[in-house]
């Protein structure tokens, strides 16, 4: 039950920092997906039920559908709707090869805008804050069907 607690304050917390990201992108343009794994809903709420997962560097097109949502279609062809906190008209590059010494985090802190030296310079000035609960916490998974279960089961509503 713990666990769920934090997958709940995680979604949420996600949920209000990104309703302020601006993101006004042409209409049905290419974008990438700038998280490190995300899922294409079947309607534009965060808790409907998954189409598809997306990761990292993943390139749709879409339009925008709803407030803070994109109507999109993956290479695959199969056509969802993905938030906006979840795009980046910049297209991202994955493939290692060209700097060896890289490793996946440092491509996933890079398209949050971080790296390595940024995250310490953060944690300097911040020595109170507990990184390995927020480490932890990026490495739970929760089933949708958990996640819609709970969100039904604790009354709660989404708007978006």
């Amino acid at each position: 039950m713990q666990i769920k607690k934090y997958a709940l304050f995680f979604v949420l917390l996600f949920s209000f920092l990104v309703t302020s990201t601006d993101f006004s992108y042409a209409q049905g343009s290419q974008y990438y997906v700038r998280v490190r794994n995300t899922k294409l809903r079947s309607a534009p709420q965060h808790f409907a039920p998954a189409v598809s997962d997306l990761k990292l560097g993943d390139a749709v097109s879409g339009t925008e559908a709803a407030t803070g949502w994109y109507k999109v279609t993956t290479a695959s062809k199969r056509t969802g709707y993905l938030h906006v906190a979840t795009l980046t008209s910049t297209k991202i590059i994955t493939n290692q090869k060209y700097n060896p010494s890289t490793d996946s985090s440092d491509v996933v802190l890079a398209g949050k805008g971080f790296n390595k030296e940024v995250e310490k310079e953060f944690a300097g000035k911040n020595p109170s804050l507990n990184f390995i609960d927020v480490n932890m916490m990026d490495q739970i998974n929760v089933r949708d069907a958990d996640l819609i279960a709970f969100v039904k089961s604790g009354g709660l509503k989404s708007n978006g």
